[in-house]
């Protein structure tokens, strides 16, 4: 079982409260609006304990689509940034053409949703949706976000399952008060409507955290084929 929290320069706390509920996989999120904020990953930044397993997501929430793409690429990418998922926060001010036509993240972040007699998804469409599939990406949804405004949250899990794209929930807990026990987490699932376990969507987040890794691995060219020695590494002569 996993959980996501956003953490408020309080990881320790949060930490011990996960620890205390049983919850042994924890993502903390940090959201990243400029290149300055990358330097959350570097490696002399980031907390391990031995009790968990603690994974590192970037939600790039830059205004500027281009300045988003460039980020993401970092993050996806470059080994000297250690985190383990990357996804675009997307509203109306990027260009959909340009984000969903690459695959080089890991899904974008949902957070609001305009709903009225038919619910509006202001943030992602149809032909959106069919891309992120294509590209193995994932939507993220926050439970905080679901709670404020839940019956279209209800709806775009609804249509997200029936298109099989992989979706991510997590309780987004910012505070120890938040964190919520495996209970909790299995009746928030329930009440969202969500078809499929939650082993299963334990897989969906460790696919993703799979592809950033590789993406990470110079070594690794592409499904099934990875660099097994550098050129010259077994010739005496060298």
């Amino acid at each position: 079982m996993y959980d996501i929290a956003l953490p408020k320069d309080n990881e320790e706390d949060l930490v011990r409260k996960y620890i205390e509920n049983g919850i042994k996989n924890v993502v903390f999120a940090y959201f990243i609006e400029n290149r300055r904020d990358i330097e959350t990953f570097l490696l002399n930044r980031l907390l391990k304990y031995k009790n968990l397993n603690l994974f590192y997501l970037a939600i790039v929430n830059s205004k500027k689509t281009s300045e988003t793409m460039k980020i993401a690429l970092d993050l996806f990418y470059l080994e000297k940034y250690y985190n383990d998922l990357v996804f675009i926060k997307f509203d109306n001010s990027l260009s959909s053409y340009r984000i969903f036509g690459k695959y080089f993240y890991n899904g974008v972040y949902i957070d609001k949703i305009v709903g009225n007699e038919k619910f509006y998804f202001r943030n992602i469409d149809l032909s959106s949706i069919y891309k992120i599939k294509k590209n193995r990406q994932s939507v993220l949804l926050s439970l905080k976000d679901a709670l404020d405004n839940p019956y279209p949250f209800k709806y775009l899990i609804k249509v997200l399952s029936k298109k099989d794209v992989m979706i991510i929930f997590g309780s987004f807990a910012s505070d120890k008060s938040e964190v919520p026990n495996k209970y909790a987490i299995k009746s928030f699932y329930k009440v969202f409507g969500i078809d499929y376990s939650l082993k299963l969507m334990e897989e969906f987040l460790f696919y993703q955290i799979n592809r950033t890794r590789l993406a990470k691995n110079k070594f690794y060219l592409t499904d099934g084929y990875y660099i097994v020695k550098m050129p010259y590494e077994d010739c005496s002569e060298y």
